[in-house]
């Protein structure tokens, strides 16, 4: 069975269906790659918790500075 690999774009035989990466080093940079994303994700959750000590300091909910940043956005009324 030819398969193309999704990291290199390289083709290659194999005979089991498994099989996703055409080398070991594929796999592994696939992996860092993915590694690196979670970590960025964790950099996204760090920016909730600014978020909320700003919300509190401002004597406010995380949900309620949401909102008031939507409705000031969209020009609502509050």
């Amino acid at each position: 069975m030819i398969k193309k690999c999704p990291v290199c774009g390289l083709k290659f035989n194999t005979r089991q269906n498994g099989v996703i990466y055409c080398s070991t080093e594929c796999k592994i940079k696939n992996r860092q790659k993915r590694d690196r994303e979670k970590c960025s994700s964790k950099k996204q959750k760090s920016n909730l918790v600014e978020l909320n000590a700003q919300a509190r300091e401002m004597g406010l909910t995380y949900g309620k500075l949401q909102a008031m940043k939507y409705a000031q956005e969209h020009r609502l009324e509050v």
